[in-house]
Order: C-alpha cells, then structure tokens, then sequence
C-alpha cells in the first residue's frame, strides 16, 4: 500500500514537470531532473540544475484522531533546488551563475505551488515557511542551493475491515471531516479485491 506521503511528494513532482504550451515547455530550467527522495549525490557538473522532493516530518493532531480511521497530519515538504556555476574557463558555453539560476527556479517552484495550493485537491493546503540559501564550494565549481520548506496538511481516513490492515485511504478537507462526510473524501488509493479461497 503506497503511503499517502509518497503520492503527495508524486504530485508535487508531477507539477514541477509537467510540460505547458505549444511546443511543450517544462515549468523551470530542470527540466525533467526533479526527483522523488533521490538517494545519489547531485553531480555538480553535469547533473543540475535540479529538484528534490523530500517528506521529513510529520505530526498528528490529536484533536481530530476520530474513531473509524480519521487522521489529521501536518507534515513538512522539503523541495531542494541545485545549480552548479560554471566559469568560462576550460568550459565550452556560457557563464552560468549558479546564484541567480537557483532564486529564478525557487520562485518558478512557488508560483507552481501558490497555483495549486491543494496540490489538484490531494491536500487541504500546501503553504510555503521558508527558503534557506546555501552554497558550497569544496567541489569543482560552486554548488548552490535553494532549500524549500512547505508545510502541508492533509487528513486521511483510513477503512478497515475487522481483523485486517487497511484497504482504503480517504483525503478530505476541515470541516467537512468525520463519521457522516464520507461521500465528502477523496479516494486515494485502494487494495484490489481478492478472489475467493
């Protein structure tokens, strides 16, 4: 079963690469390098600019864990941006400056996000609290950074079935929450039926 915190980073990776226009344009300049939780280091070089969608934290609100399953979470979103600066110097093609590169593509990303607050109705509210700049220059050519911290909350109502896991994940939006909103969720995800033994 595929945790709603994953669909959420999918969404948000969905969004920042989707194609627009005539001919087809991606959102920023990192074209199709964004990545859902990627596990290898960014290739200063070759591999940027880039994106990276992270999930880090997450709490439940005490005041709506309801019987039957509802569940009220507010979870931070990471979205890291990189961008290495290449100088002309033993480089075939134009300055880039990491810098600027890195502020146009964190303002692309929430302008993106500021569209689709609720992330296409996945989410109650998809908010950004912060952006934190950094650079590194330990490798070849500085490294710049742009770290996106967005706090997302959501509500899953999750169906069981006495005895058994659950088979259902349900997203539904404050107040409209609770035993009686069910035709108010939205299905996320749900396990096949099993054929009879």
């Amino acid at each position: 079963m595929t945790h709603p915190r994953r669909l959420i980073r999918q969404r948000v990776v969905e969004l920042l690469t989707a194609q627009r226009g005539d001919p087809p344009v991606y959102p920023t300049s990192a074209e199709r390098r964004v990545y859902d939780s990627r596990d290898l280091p960014i290739d200063e070089t070759s591999g940027t600019p880039a994106i990276l969608v992270y999930t880090l934290r997450e709490e439940l609100d005490e005041a709506e864990q309801m019987d039957g399953g509802i569940r009220r979470r507010t979870m931070d979103l990471l979205v890291e941006i990189y961008r290495a600066s290449v100088t002309p110097d033993g480089y075939e093609g134009p300055e880039v400056l990491g810098g600027p590169e890195v502020d146009d593509i964190a303002w692309r990303v929430e302008s993106i996000v500021y569209a689709n607050p609720t992330l296409g109705d996945m989410v109650e509210r998809c908010t950004l609290i912060s952006t934190d700049i950094q650079v590194s220059e330990d490798g070849v050519v500085p490294l710049w950074a742009a770290i996106m911290l967005f706090r997302v909350v959501y509500v899953t109502h999750l169906q069981e079935v006495e005895g058994s896991p659950p088979t259902q994940i349900l997203l539904g939006f404050e107040p409209d929450t609770g035993p009686g909103n069910e035709p108010f969720y939205t299905e996320v995800f749900r396990l096949p039926d099993l054929p009879p033994t």
